[in-house]
């Protein structure tokens, strides 16, 4: 199988390059790729140039604001991206082929990127703790990921762990719910001069008397996040913004003064600085809830659910 391009450098090309230029090219962002890959962003940059230095030329176009593929980088992708769905697909037909009555073991388990770090390496020890054990692809995407899979009805895992707003969960399109995993309180985050930052806590009916961020995203899943009103009835003045990842927030929360209803614990997630995040009251918790597709809805899959749900009962993970 030939990738469509020589390489200036005749060593072999190692499959991490291919898939740091994939995920870079995916996300256009070096630290989503670098968190989807379970690397530092130095290494996935570091990575890349080595792939560039095989090509002999750039492959992105940096900035301090933007990443772009050059248009000898979208001909690399086009050869790359097919190829190397084939050499996955290869992978998982020897597996099928070579336990051929444990077939439909093999399950694709999908992490959202915006879960805390322990969460996957946490319930992947249990499945493999399991009886019978599952044979498991691990991967992690975007939250987005799951609204594109909706909308094409290309769905590329079978499980799909991530943040759901509200409890009980909200679950969007006809996918399949599992048990929650997990509960977390909101809270908001806004600059540090912003009237409510001198606050230890925030009510959400003092939402209504700012402007407050509504993200782009799945619209139903929005107004879940940040709901048109307070329990009260108030109106809340929402504020529209191109921001589809966490990594957007800090641009976005230099860009006025926005607060945005956001994960309470958001600072060890993902740290901002020169911002303030606060407790919301009033809301119900966020929580993480495992998704599937109708076809996927197996014996294994929901075995795997209730794995997930019974290790985060253990570890206290879901109590409100």
């Amino acid at each position: 199988m030939t990738f469509g391009l020589e390489c200036q450098n005749t060593d072999i090309m190692e499959m991490r390059e291919v898939e740091a230029f994939l995920a870079v090219a995916e996300e256009l962002h070096f630290g989503r790729a670098a968190r989807r890959l379970h690397i530092s962003p130095s290494r996935i940059s570091q990575t890349v140039r080595v792939l560039e230095r095989r090509v002999g030329a750039p492959l992105f176009e940096r900035s301090s604001r933007r990443v772009r593929l050059t248009p000898l980088g979208r001909r690399l992708l086009a050869d790359f991206a097919p190829a190397y769905q084939r050499l996955r697909e290869g992978l998982r037909e020897a597996q099928q082929a070579a336990h051929p009555t444990t077939a439909t073991a093999v399950i694709r388990v999908g992490f959202a990127s915006t879960l805390f770090s322990e969460v996957q390496p946490t319930l992947l020890a249990a499945f493999a703790a399991a009886d019978p054990a599952p044979r498991l692809v691990a991967s992690t995407h975007p939250p987005n990921d799951l609204y594109r899979w909706l909308e094409r009805d290309e769905f590329e895992v079978d499980l799909f762990f991530l943040w759901s707003p509200g409890d009980p969960p909200l679950v969007p399109g006809r996918l399949r719910s599992g048990p929650v995993v997990r509960r977390e309180p909101r809270g908001v985050i806004m600059p540090p001069n912003h009237p409510l930052a001198r606050r230890s806590v925030v009510d959400v009916e003092e939402l209504a008397d700012h402007d407050v961020l509504f993200p782009s995203g799945h619209p139903q899943y929005a107004d879940a996040w940040t709901p048109a009103a307070t329990p009260g009835g108030r109106p809340i003045r929402r504020v529209h913004r191109d921001a589809h990842y966490l990594e957007d927030l800090p641009r976005v929360m230099a860009d006025g003064d926005l607060v945005h209803v956001v994960i309470a614990d958001l600072p060890r997630l993902f740290p901002i600085e020169g911002t303030v995040t606060l407790p919301l009251v009033g809301l119900p918790p966020v929580v993480c809830v495992p998704v599937w597709p109708p076809e996927r809805d197996t014996p294994q899959v929901r075995g795997l659910a209730a794995v997930a749900a019974r290790t985060g009962a253990d570890l206290g993970w879901t109590k409100g």
